[in-house]
């Protein structure tokens, strides 16, 4: 790990803050809020600093945004180039249908295994990183409008 940057979103400050320093604990970088429109001001702001994250991880259900409607704008705005990492405590019919249309890395149902999680952000990581040396950076907008990178 070469301190990979993460941003968590989970409106539980208990999960939010296990998950942060666990994954601080193997090196990586991490930014927590509470929210999806958080997460997308996040994510704004890592992309003018022109430090991107290279993964979330999001809880499904929370106020405001919650974790399908953060990922969906930050494709729409075409600022996303990473994948994601949902975690749930329970979902209904219509949740699981919004989260599957995303493609996400992996759906963690709540609760969890600590090992487990690190070996799918691990994962996730390493998918992204081959991702990236074998897509080229598109110069124009894919037919959704958005950029890989």
């Amino acid at each position: 790990m070469s301190g990979e940057r993460i941003l968590v979103l989970d409106d539980n400050l208990q999960c939010r803050s296990l998950y942060s320093e666990l994954l601080r604990q193997q090196g990586y970088t991490v930014v927590a809020v509470e929210d999806g429109a958080e997460g997308i001001n996040a994510v704004r702001k890592a992309y003018e600093e022109q430090k991107p994250f290279d993964l979330y991880v999001s809880d499904v259900r929370m106020p405001n945004v919650d974790g399908p409607g953060f990922y969906n704008q930050i494709e729409e705005e075409g600022i996303n180039g990473s994948p994601i990492i949902f975690v749930s405590g329970g979902m209904d019919n219509s949740q699981r249908d919004r989260i599957n249309e995303l493609n996400p890395v992996a759906v963690l149902p709540k609760p969890f295994e600590l090992t487990s999680f690190l070996k799918t952000v691990e994962d996730a990581l390493h998918h992204n990183q081959d991702l990236e040396s074998r897509l080229p950076v598109p110069t124009q907008p894919t037919q959704n409008n958005q950029y890989l990178a």
